[in-house]
């Protein structure tokens, strides 16, 4: 999929002018750029969320600020989101990533994790659903190295056997180094 010739600004900045990019399926797209320069808006125009002629179809977006009540178990938040359409194939690829940090965990009520559990929490949800595209904001972004590093096997394992595109932010490159030819590395200036 080429994006050519994106423009986009707020009333007093410029964030986009003549953006090209081009995200390939098969590959874990990696949108890389320091804080400010534009990344959640270019997902909420991919996303829909800013009206455009950009803007995808059958996307699962999770974003930055996504906010639930403190007050669900984790459970409750997964089972709301297989009720949004899960699949299956999905479920079973990310596995060990749920055994191991998601699953001691199901009762536990939302607002009694960290901020980095919460996350992981909330990229796994994300990944349940059944879609033609995901979109994760910095999904990584309080995730611990050795949480991380499983969810970034587990995501490329899930991009290897899914039609879908798969497009994350990460702020952070160094993180990329040890999956150089299984990403399709994009910079924002």
């Amino acid at each position: 999929m080429k994006i050519t010739g994106l423009n986009f600004s707020y009333p007093q900045e410029m964030i986009f002018k003549e953006l090209e990019l081009t995200l390939l399926p098969n590959k874990l797209n990696v949108i890389v750029a320091s804080n400010g320069r534009g990344k959640t808006t270019l997902f909420d125009i991919l996303a829909g969320v800013i009206p455009s002629e950009y803007a995808l179809s059958n996307v699962a977006y999770r974003t930055q600020k996504l906010r639930f009540s403190p007050y669900l178990t984790v459970r409750q938040l997964i089972e709301l989101y297989e009720k949004m359409g899960m699949s299956s194939i999905n479920k079973k690829y990310l596995a060990p990533l749920f055994e191991k940090y998601i699953a001691p965990k199901q009762k536990m009520k939302l607002g009694r994790l960290s901020g980095g559990q919460q996350q992981l929490i909330l990229n796994y949800a994300t990944l349940l659903l059944e879609r033609d595209v995901y979109l994760l904001d910095e999904p990584l972004s309080q995730l611990d190295e050795e949480v991380a590093t499983l969810f970034y096997e587990q995501l490329l394992e899930l991009v290897k056997i899914n039609q879908a595109l798969f497009v994350l932010t990460e702020h952070d490159q160094h993180r990329l180094t040890n999956y150089a030819k299984q990403v399709n590395l994009i910079t924002i200036k």
